[in-house]
């Protein structure tokens, strides 16, 4: 059981209704360690986002941030809107912190050691802190997270001897796997309520918002290294693969004509009928 001595945030995984395998390999995880955690449903953008209210959040979108040129997808938007969520409910709950995971990751095997510093939290005023995020990299002769550079650690706190908490050298792009605190969930709830940004676009500060973002180094949530596809493709992506797969088809197209054009020679060559 769970030492009860030790003050664990509630630890929410976003799981999408359909994404059971998912689900079930994150389970695995937690019972392996009998650490506890609630799924939160997902809001699954493609079921409940219609192609209007898409084009009504991007027509703001535009209007608000004029220098963005990335249009949402639903996935996007729906993914935006669960995180949204947790925030609100972590508002409405007595809590400090929420751990909030997405369910395409993997966890260093000192995941557990971190919740066990996680009272010391409590030295440093955050309102998210990363807890994993891409490019980070597992040495797996060891089975530990190298030292990343990713880092400054200015006004930096160590937690213990393992984990050192810093400030990003640049803007971590992920969602991925963080602890928000209360003061972060009210700031995202009123900047985002509109579900006009994406959900790591918020918590990296891209537009200089004044959230106080900390990164864990090092990283205890890797990206899953298991292929699960993406739910929040974006459509400037889907567009190029389109575009791609058409490129393609073409290309068949005129291989299959130059194969024609060749064998209808080569029967008059011979004087061979062809069909």
């Amino acid at each position: 059981m769970i030492n009860r001595e030790i003050a664990y945030p509630n630890i929410y995984v976003i799981n999408l209704d359909r994404n059971k395998d998912r689900l079930e390999n994150i389970k695995s995880y937690f019972e392996s360690y009998q650490i506890q955690f609630e799924r939160f449903t997902a809001v699954d953008g493609k079921s409940i986002i219609s192609s209007e209210a898409q084009k009504t959040i991007n027509n703001l979108r535009k209007s608000k941030y004029p220098g963005s040129n990335h249009i949402l997808s639903i996935g996007e938007i729906g993914c935006a809107s669960s995180h949204l969520e947790l925030y609100k409910k972590l508002l409405a709950y007595d809590q400090e912190y929420f751990i909030i995971i997405e369910d395409d990751v993997e966890f260093d095997k000192n995941f557990k050691l971190f919740l066990e510093q996680i009272n010391k939290l409590s030295k440093i005023d955050f309102d998210v802190l990363f807890l994993g995020y891409f490019g980070s990299e597992i040495n797996d002769a060891k089975n530990h997270c190298r030292e990343s550079a990713i880092l400054k650690f200015k006004g930096k706190l160590k937690l213990s001897n393992l984990f050192t908490i810093g400030i990003p050298a640049h803007r971590l792009w992920t969602t991925m796997g963080y602890i928000v605190s209360r003061s972060g969930a009210e700031k995202m709830v009123n900047l985002n309520a509109d579900l006009t940004l994406l959900a790591d676009e918020l918590t990296s500060d891209s537009n200089g918002f004044g959230l106080k973002t900390y990164s864990l180094n090092p990283p205890v949530i890797y990206p899953s290294s298991l292929g699960f596809p993406t739910e929040t493709e974006s459509n400037h992506i889907v567009q190029k693969r389109q575009s791609v797969n058409i490129l393609k088809k073409l290309w068949r197209i005129i291989l299959n004509s130059r194969i024609i054009i060749r064998l209808k020679l080569f029967c008059r060559q011979y004087n061979i009928l062809f069909f």
